[in-house]
């Protein structure tokens, strides 16, 4: 997985509200490397939490069927550590 460096330069030029807003090559390509990072680890950390939500609801028999999803609420459960650990 990567990130379009070109989107996410614009991507952030439309945040800053600077219409003069400007990245080097290594800074973009930083900023890149650090977003992969980021949502790497948050579909990692969220498959876990799918996982571990999974295995209880098959304790508790209420399994449906055989996959895993993810969700909104998976998500919801691991962001507040993941900001801090990226922090």
């Amino acid at each position: 997985m990567s990130f379009n460096p070109e989107t996410v330069q614009a991507l952030l030029k439309a945040a800053s509200n600077n219409p003069d807003f400007k990245m080097n090559k290594e800074s973009l390509a930083v900023t890149c490397e650090l977003l992969t990072a980021f949502t790497t680890e948050v579909v990692m950390r969220s498959t876990q939490q799918a996982l571990q939500r999974r295995s209880s609801m098959a304790h508790a028999s209420e399994l449906d069927g055989g996959d895993t999803k993810l969700d909104v609420n998976c998500l919801e459960r691991v962001l507040p550590q993941l900001l801090l650990d990226f922090n």
